[in-house]
């Protein structure tokens, strides 16, 4: 059987429990702040309200969501890990140079990579060496989105299969 061609990034236990505790604080705020505004749909003050008292705290972000990144560069060290909220600009650096993942948050699947090996090569051409590239994933509602940045050029690809 052959290997399907995939990048893989996973996160520690730790990691997540960071994101989940930094994320609750966060949705707070950002709840909060919304309906202080008082410039939302009766349904969503009413889902922020309910989510504050049941103590799960959870903002508006639109029909499909997608608030928050989760952002990935390897390094010839480790692997910087950073989840930024896209709305708000909060960002939580979770480089930890000694953990080890053991769980994944993120995947680049076979038609996904095959795209974004073909995208680096043309990259490394103009750089004449292999460049440095920085990997977001941002989750929706209807599917995962996959932005793959190159650190040299600042040039980017759009590397999801929208076929959802």
């Amino acid at each position: 059987m052959l290997e399907s061609n995939q990048l893989i990034f996973k996160a520690s236990v730790t990691q997540l429990k960071k994101i989940h505790h930094w994320r609750q604080q966060l949705e707070e705020r950002i709840a909060k702040q919304q309906l202080e505004t008082g410039r939302l749909r009766k349904f969503a003050t009413k889902a922020i309200n309910s989510s504050l008292e049941r103590g799960e705290p959870c903002a508006y972000y639109g029909a499909i969501g997608g608030a928050y990144d989760n952002i990935f560069q390897p390094t010839p060290n480790s692997l910087i890990f950073k989840v930024k909220n896209n709305v708000s600009g909060d960002e939580i650096d979770l480089t930890d140079f000694d953990a080890v993942g053991d769980v994944i948050v993120g995947v680049i699947s076979d038609t996904e990579y095959t795209t974004l090996l073909e995208w680096q090569q043309s990259i490394e051409q103009k750089l004449g060496c292999i460049g440095s590239y920085i990997y977001k994933f941002s989750g929706t509602t209807l599917g995962t989105i996959i932005k793959v940045r190159c650190v040299e050029t600042s040039e980017e690809i759009d590397c999801t299969d929208y076929d959802w």
